[in-house]
């Protein structure tokens, strides 16, 4: 199993929850280190562990996951953007 995580250093679903529901002023709880280390988690407990900073680096990275043959996190840093909306 690989895991992909987009990591963009915040629990982003629920702070857009909070921003739409309370405003931007009252966030609490969502914001993460930077750059939160899911990766060193995976490795901690025996799987395989990918830290990607740049979009060239993700392939090699999902191969190193795969060739493994463990459980594997590739943990990718983002930029946080809400999750679009469907317009009816």
């Amino acid at each position: 199993m690989v895991l992909v995580i987009g990591n963009d250093s915040r629990w982003n679903a629920e702070h857009q929850i909070q921003i739409r529901d309370y405003g931007a002023n009252r966030t609490h709880g969502c914001e993460l280190a930077p750059g939160t280390r899911y990766d060193l988690v995976a490795t901690a407990l025996g799987g395989h562990g990918e830290f990607v900073e740049r979009a060239a680096d993700l392939a090699p990275a999902l191969s190193r996951a795969f060739a493994s043959g463990r459980p594997a996190v590739v943990n990718v840093i983002i930029e946080g953007q809400p999750a679009p909306t469907l317009k009816r």
